[in-house]
């Protein structure tokens, strides 16, 4: 008989923010959608004050009783390197895993002499080392694992297990489960089996096979035979292939401005590219749309266009398709709130589409990048003369570099690391000419984003300064020298060798020294090239006696750039050819 368990990280969102900020436990805690937005976690304490899923936080937060509710901003390459550690404890602990989401995963326990056993093993082992709390539901099939699970979560003081692999077991469950817990009924299925007097999953396993088929179709049929035990779903370890990809967000403010909305657009298809890429897949379709707020009194335009692109991964075309869209769906006069790009029809490159003509050549696009990359990063026209003596030299350093940089942007992407420890070795000459904007320009902004901690501190002080908003680096000073670097994954890589909150581990023994950083009195346009080129998300800022004075952002950069460009497309084109494409 087969069996199966679901391991599911409770308020997993929440629990990732805890494991950094254990002061956080036993206190009711949201965390917020992009731009904070609305409610996509809570924890069990939030949930009892009534606080719902999907609630605008700004609604939410005036209402009494809540002034104990702390709300914290998403942050999802945290949960999916997060999500990464609980997969690797269960690879490491179960004969199979099937990830069926970012916090849920489904075990093969097929042959296991004591499943229940191992189960409480598991979550022990997720808790301890992912530092993640978890519920674990087993059954014959997905569909009872997944009731199972949910019927774990729902007594508070039980052990976190619950097995219903037995015919006995499932007998006495059954009563007390109404049918809009079991996967697969939507509101519509469940409206149509109260009709019949189904309240809950005794009734509704109850029911004739045929009777089933003709009301809910073949899907309804096939949730009916998997609670009765027939396995109908089968395990896989190689999840389906995606069939679309979107990246949205809502803006921070109202935009009224072409270019700012046409800004939005292009860094949208740029992230959605990148995304694309790693699940090594191409575009065939995309959609893009505008909105304003729905919420408010502004006047109400929503418009959105779709359609067929060369089949692609492309950055540059990407971008260029996403942006002849929304300059089509501009309208003056309105205050925009939202945009989005969602590429569709999604397929492997070697099954999608055949284009006997296509417009782009990728591989000669690739070359070129690397050529001009090659040409302008690595041989500098006021480069040092010994070097120029030393070609062969220079292509060894170069192939290297390249290597580093191209492993650097995959870890960016991954969501793993914001930093790439090598250095940046500037060329003394260089200095701002007219008119260059230098990083001085934006420093006020910087400073603020500034955070500090000394190299004999606890992590568990890191952490603490870590939980705060926006504060995803910490700079290491030694006697006001800057001498390292600590994020929050930096922190993930070492969890498993800490029991509890009370670890005395100090930062040095964990923070990046080898960092990447710049000065104020540099010019922007080249901080910026070399952190698209390693990609970088932030770097610090030092002044002369190597103090921290600042903390400087890759968007905050193009941003800047951006609105002082004379050509924005020229900058945008050679910011997507080099950091875009991998």
């Amino acid at each position: 008989m087969t069996l199966f368990a679901l391991v599911d990280g409770n308020s997993f969102y929440c629990s990732c923010e805890r494991a950094f900020d254990p002061t956080l436990r036993g206190k009711p805690v949201v965390v917020l959608s992009n731009n904070d937005g609305c409610i996509i976690a809570r924890t069990q304490e939030a949930k009892d004050l009534g606080l719902k899923m999907g609630e605008p936080w700004h609604i939410a937060s005036k209402r009494s009783g809540l002034s104990s509710v702390i709300w914290m901003s998403s942050n999802y390459a945290l949960y999916g390197d997060m999500s990464r550690r609980m997969y690797e404890v269960l690879s490491a602990n179960a004969p199979a895993v099937e990830p069926y989401s970012i916090d849920e995963m489904f075990l093969d326990l097929t042959g296991v002499a004591d499943p229940l056993l191992l189960a409480h093993r598991i979550r022990d082992l997720v808790r301890r080392i992912a530092k993640i709390p978890t519920c674990v539901g087993i059954g014959p099939t997905k569909t009872i694992a997944k009731l199972a699970n949910k019927a774990a979560k729902s007594y508070r003081t039980g052990s976190g297990v619950c097995d219903l692999s037995t015919d006995d077991a499932r007998a006495a469950a059954y009563p007390g489960i109404e049918i809009s817990d079991v996967w697969g009924l939507g509101p519509a299925s469940v409206a149509k089996l109260a009709k019949l007097g189904v309240q809950n999953v005794a009734d509704f396993v109850a029911l004739p096979k045929d009777e089933v088929r003709e009301l809910l179709t073949v899907v309804g049929a096939r949730t009916h035979a998997e609670l009765r035990g027939v396995n109908c779903i089968s395990f896989s370890q190689t999840p389906p292939t995606r069939k679309s990809l979107a990246v949205t967000r809502s803006f921070g403010r109202a935009v009224t401005e072409k270019r700012e909305l046409e800004q939005a657009i292009a860094s949208y298809a740029t992230r959605a590219a990148e995304k694309l890429r790693r699940h090594g897949l191409v575009a065939t379709a995309m959609q893009v749309f505008v909105r304003t707020n729905e919420f408010n009194k502004d006047p109400k335009y929503f418009n959105q266009t779709t359609f067929d692109i060369e089949p692609t991964s492309d950055t540059l075309s990407l971008v260029k398709d996403a942006l002849r869209a929304g300059r089509r769906l501009w309208r003056p006069g309105f205050r925009y709130a939202k945009a989005g790009v969602v590429l569709l029809d999604l397929a492997c490159p070697q099954e999608g589409p055949v284009d006997f003509f296509p417009s782009i050549d990728i591989e000669r696009r690739a070359a070129d990048v690397g050529a001009g990359f090659r040409q302008h990063a690595l041989w500098p026209k006021n480069a040092d003369a010994g070097l120029r003596g030393h070609p062969a030299r220079l292509v060894d350093e170069a192939s290297e570099t390249v290597s580093a940089i191209h492993d650097g942007i995959r870890r960016a992407d991954a969501g793993l690391s914001a930093l790439v420890t090598f250095h940046w070795h500037r060329s003394p000459t260089c200095k701002a000419g007219h008119g260059a904007m230098i990083v001085k320009t934006i420093l006020p902004r910087a400073l603020e984003r500034l955070a500090t901690i000394e190299v004999g501190a606890s992590v568990k002080k890191a952490v603490a300064q870590m939980a705060k908003p926006h504060t995803d680096l910490v700079v290491v000073s030694n006697q006001g020298e800057m001498a390292g670097v600590l994020t929050k994954t930096d922190i993930v890589g070492q969890m498993g060798r800490w029991v509890g909150a009370g670890c005395i581990t100090h930062v040095d023994s964990v923070m990046t020294r080898d960092v990447t950083y710049c000065q104020a009195h540099e010019i922007l346009l080249d901080i910026w090239s070399v952190m698209k080129e390693r990609g970088l998300l932030r770097i610090p800022i030092i002044d002369a006696a190597r103090r921290p004075i600042g903390i400087v952002y890759a968007r905050e950069i193009l941003q800047a750039l951006l609105s002082e460009a004379e050509n924005e497309d020229e900058l945008l084109r050679d910011y997507i050819s080099e950091v875009g494409y991998q």
